[in-house]
């Protein structure tokens, strides 16, 4: 899942979910898939081929250190801070991306929601805010939502963002 934003200057940047697979025997049909890669990678021309630069995340809302799951998450095959959209301000310039992330402390018992998430830059993706993000999910009375697939213009206008996303009152895909 990932996100291609090309700014109003003509530059190009690349927003996508970190991801890891295993393929230990090529002979096979098989791979390992491990879904609780953490890390929204971000990536401008000017970092070169194999650079990219971690701009968000799933955080670790109880500060205990680990990010504590339940055992099984949502089958979505990616990892748990993901599905990016992205903007930039017309007014100032600022990029802007939405993304879905996994919530340690909001679960159903046996699965964790996720919950859509902001971060930005104001100075061209140099700098993000990745360690106070904007947790978008409504209110209180919304935590225990899944809110997934964040949709947000690529050109953004006055103070206002549209956001769109869908939420379920349970974690993952009914029907894919």
């Amino acid at each position: 899942a990932g996100d291609v934003l090309v700014d109003s200057d003509g530059g190009l940047h690349i927003f996508f979910g970190a991801m890891f697979y295993g393929d230990s025997d090529t002979t096979d049909a098989n791979t390992s898939y491990y879904p609780y890669t953490n890390g929204l990678e971000y990536w401008t021309p000017a970092y070169g081929t194999d650079s990219t630069q971690t701009i968000a995340y799933a955080y670790d809302e109880d500060d205990s250190g680990t990010l504590d799951y339940e055992d099984e998450i949502a089958g979505y095959f990616v990892g748990i801070s993901s599905q990016p959209s992205a903007g930039q301000s017309v007014d100032d310039g600022r990029l802007v991306v939405a993304y879905s992330s996994l919530m340690e402390g909001y679960s159903t018992g046996l699965q964790n929601f996720r919950h859509i998430h902001i971060v930005q830059s104001t100075d061209g993706g140099a700098n993000w805010n990745a360690d106070t993000p904007c947790n978008v999910t409504p209110d209180l009375d919304f935590d225990l939502i899944e809110s997934i697939y964040p949709s947000i213009p690529a050109h953004i206008y006055g103070d206002a963002l549209e956001l769109h996303y869908q939420s379920d009152f349970e974690p993952g895909l009914h029907v894919r």
